[in-house]
């Protein structure tokens, strides 16, 4: 083979080799999942006794566009524990993450009593109690997410907070995922909570 030849083929498998070493990064960094990014915010629940401030927690990559998640909580642990839960090496997880790596808003709120919400009421979390907090937050969101429904996911006693807040306010929920309903007893708030749920779902499915 000629020296030229040899040399021109040298010169074509060194330029090639530079080249897929600049675009191999690039490639790799495209295939990469957007990095999600959290943020804390606080709105106010008015009440007879007083102004009553509710931690959000908001979770979203730089596309939002398929909706707003709220997640409410049930009675035996705050917001951020169920729902953003962390463990290295297990991006899976956190709910929050996996909705806002699917192109979504989420969003999660301390009901009082709870969390980094306020405590100084001698409230019992009651279901009505929570539904006015899901309330305070949708209204947060509405103003500043530009969402003026949301996705409702309701967990355990958390179910019933968020069926009854769509109950009182069907015109600011999207759709309504109700999981783990609970009962306390054969009279209880839950059970009475839950049979009006029901029934206002059946009248207007038909």
């Amino acid at each position: 083979m000629p020296v030229m030849t040899k040399r021109r083929n040298f010169l074509l498998g060194g330029s090639s080799a530079a080249l897929a070493t600049l675009i191999a990064p690039a490639q790799s960094r495209a295939q990469l999942p957007e990095p999600v990014r959290g943020n804390e915010h606080w709105t106010t629940k008015k009440t007879d006794a007083g102004d009553v401030r509710l931690f959000m927690w908001r979770k979203r990559t730089g596309d939002a566009s398929k909706g707003t998640i709220l997640f409410v909580h049930g009675s035996s642990v705050s917001a951020t524990p169920v729902f953003d839960l962390q463990i290295p090496g297990k991006p899976e997880a956190s709910t929050m993450d996996w909705f806002a790596r699917l192109g979504y808003d989420t969003w999660c709120v301390d009901c009082e009593g709870y969390g980094r919400s306020d405590k100084w009421r001698p409230v019992n979390a009651d279901v009505s109690c929570g539904a006015d907090d899901v309330a305070a937050a949708a209204e947060y969101i509405a103003k500043n997410a530009n969402s003026s429904k949301v996705l409702l996911y309701g967990s355990s006693s958390g179910a019933l907070r968020a069926g009854l807040f769509a109950q009182r306010h069907p015109e600011r929920v999207q759709r309504v995922a109700l999981d783990a309903l609970v009962a306390i007893a054969a009279r209880s708030t839950a059970i009475s909570c839950a049979a009006s749920l029901c029934a206002t779902i059946r009248a207007r499915a038909t």
